[in-house]
């Protein structure tokens, strides 16, 4: 056995080498702690600095190692190790496919055909592998040009209520002129148990190729046992030799909150959900599509739809623009800054205003309070989310609008009021000018 083993490190120097393991290990260096592309023990034993660590040899062109209980990272390289790649990205989509016949839903559907077009690029990767591996040719980095990445994959369960939640995230990013580009993809997945019937999340994002890529994913689901949440991010340098580094987290817990269900109370301070929410401060570089941007989550605490109104307001405190987001039940909704300078708000909808579920999905079938539950009083069942009609309010109960909903004069004298500078719809200035085009 030792025989073997020293073998099968051998086979992986030479492929590690070849395959252009000091791209992976100066782009390991902007994100793992401990590996310093100026070491000279690089450049006489990479593997060995990998091993120490925590990386082990799973096979030919695999290495792999456990950085938390179930947070398992993986690199991969050569045509050995994109096949196995492949295989486990069919695994998955085996599960998902499982997940689908059970219960199908769009997101569902939504996530094969990522998880689909995720397993052609890696058919083509091994192609590529392939043909370096017969022509000899590795990645050579042209000076400057070393790209650097980060992702993250987070699986676990709530702790102010029962049930579960899956973050991921993936990041590639080269400077402009380097002819170098990557390849990111994330995936989250929640399920849980409510009245008896299965309730799921599935968010996916990419697989998107450039330069400068980024993808995120996130998937929240209330409820009880049997539950599960899995995340997974990967990034690949799509370059003559190609490697590809993966990270993802498994969880099977959501134990019941140990924190009773209270409100906040007016005037008082406590970590317990409250009617107001103030985001202190925001940024958005408009000169850079890449640049800071600004994302909050409005989360719906309670079993009752709800309604939460976004007001904007300057540097100097004055308000600029407000709408309407509708909750269901234990919702979430997710807003960029950048999208609302861009003219774009958040599309949701009430029950009565989006019978199809396009706008705002609707809980599970059989999961959802009796109809004739006042939305605002109940009785609600504990852990139970809703969805009500607001008959006569504004806003998002309305017919859902198209974005970008918000006109180029509006959007203009918006920015204007944002970034100092003079907002004839406003009456004037509102804020200070930094010059700078960051919008605050």
């Amino acid at each position: 056995m030792p025989l073997v083993i020293h073998s099968l490190k051998e086979l992986i120097m030479k492929r590690l080498l070849f395959s252009g393991l000091w791209l992976c290990l100066f782009m390991c260096a902007t994100v793992l702690s401990g590996l310093d592309p100026a070491d000279p023990g690089l450049g006489t034993d990479p593997l060995m600095k990998l091993q120490k660590e925590g990386w082990k040899i799973v096979q030919d062109g695999v290495l792999r190692r456990e950085l938390k209980t179930n947070e398992i990272e993986t690199f991969v390289f050569g045509e050995a190790g994109f096949s196995w790649k492949l295989q486990d990205l069919r695994a998955q989509l085996q599960v998902l496919r499982r997940e689908f016949q059970a219960h199908p839903t769009p997101e569902l559907r939504r996530a094969i055909a990522s998880h689909r077009t995720l397993i052609a690029s890696t058919l083509k990767m091994i192609e590529r592998a392939r043909a370096a591996d017969a022509s000899g040719k590795g990645t050579v980095l042209k000076a400057g040009c070393t790209p650097t990445f980060a992702y993250s994959a987070k699986a676990s369960y709530n702790t102010d209520r029962q049930g579960t939640w899956a973050d991921a995230a993936a990041d590639f990013n080269v400077s402009a002129g380097c002819n170098a580009s990557g390849e990111v993809y994330a995936y989250a997945f929640a399920k849980t148990t409510v009245n008896g019937a299965p309730s799921t999340a599935t968010v996916t994002d990419g697989p998107r190729s450039g330069s400068n890529v980024n993808a995120r994913a996130e998937a929240n689901r209330n409820g009880g046992a049997p539950c599960e949440s899995y995340a997974y991010a990967s990034v690949t340098s799509d370059s003559l030799s190609p490697t590809s580094y993966s990270i993802s987290q498994t969880n099977d817990q959501c134990p019941a909150s140990s924190s009773s269900s209270s409100s906040s109370g007016i005037c008082t301070i406590n970590d317990v959900p409250a009617a107001t929410l103030l985001l202190p401060y925001f940024e958005v570089d408009l000169s850079n599509t890449n640049g800071i941007n600004t994302i909050f989550s409005v989360n719906n605490a309670a079993a009752a739809a709800a309604i939460a109104h976004v007001t904007l307001w300057t540097d100097q405190s004055i308000p600029t623009l407000d709408f309407d987001v509708y909750l269901t039940g234990y919702d979430v909704q997710r807003i960029s800054v950048r999208d609302i300078f861009a003219g774009n708000l958040p599309r949701t909808a009430d029950r009565g205003a989006d019978a199809g579920d396009a706008t705002s999905p609707s809980p599970p079938l059989g999961s959802t309070q009796a109809a004739n539950v006042n939305p605002f009083t109940g009785p609600f069942t504990p852990g139970v989310p809703t969805e009500f009609d607001f008959g006569g309010s504004s806003g998002p109960c309305v017919a859902p609008y198209t974005n970008p909903v918000l006109d180029n004069f509006r959007v203009t004298n918006l920015i204007a009021a944002h970034t100092g500078r003079n907002a004839p719809a406003y009456g004037g200035c509102l804020g200070a000018n930094y010059g700078d085009n960051v919008v605050r």
